[in-house]
């Protein structure tokens, strides 16, 4: 996935689009649930690592998912974000518009000799559905600014966790060298000088 190749990790388009895919819809739940998924994973690879004695190919997958784990938690949380500023918010305050246009239109029905009980019965209501949507309006603020602080700190650990990452991979990296360059000189080292036979010929 070219996303996670400029971090130098490799993830197939199958994983990434199996663990991913969901954060391309309109349901968080759906996204949240993917990132219990992954988390799972991840603390699964990490007793793993632990078990093995940080063996090089655990190592390497423990530190990959977890980097993965962080990027959706960050796309997660920012689509919350988004979703706030682009869609609830802009829809309350169309909601709100259309009750207020419905009590105007409810009064200059009374004015003019409408019926006037189920009128102001609507005015009431239409007044109820402007507190719903501004309280509702306030609370998704304060979700956002709670997310929007939580998304700050999802950010860096993705950072660390992308320089952990490619830490480990250079070390591991180094260590194949070492153990492949320890290999080669013992092969070498093993290589016997045939005998030269002397030569006898006389002139």
């Amino acid at each position: 996935m070219p996303a996670f190749r400029r971090f130098g990790i490799d993830v197939s388009l199958d994983d990434a689009e199996m663990f991913l895919s969901p954060t391309t819809s309109d349901d968080i739940v759906s996204m949240a649930a993917v990132i219990t998924h992954i988390r799972a994973l991840a603390e699964q690879l990490e007793n793993l690592t632990e078990l093995s004695g940080e063996l090089p190919e655990q190592t390497g997958r423990y530190y990959g998912m977890f980097v993965l784990l962080m990027y959706a938690i960050d796309r997660v949380q920012t689509r919350f974000i988004q979703d706030i500023d682009h869609i609830l918010l802009p829809r309350l305050s169309t909601f709100e518009q259309e009750a207020a246009a419905n009590i105007l239109d409810a009064r200059r029905q009374i004015a003019g000799g409408g019926p006037a009980g189920q009128l102001k019965a609507n005015i009431e209501a239409a007044g109820i559905t402007q507190d719903a949507c501004r309280l509702l309006a306030g609370s998704l603020r304060e979700q956002r600014g709670v997310v929007m602080k939580e998304n700050l700190i999802a950010r860096q650990m993705f950072l660390a966790a992308q320089n952990t990452y490619k830490t480990v991979r250079l070390s591991l990296s180094v260590a194949d060298l070492m153990r492949d360059s320890r290999q080669t000189f013992q092969a070498l080292r093993q290589i016997q000088f045939p005998h030269l036979r002397p030569s006898r010929a006389r002139i």
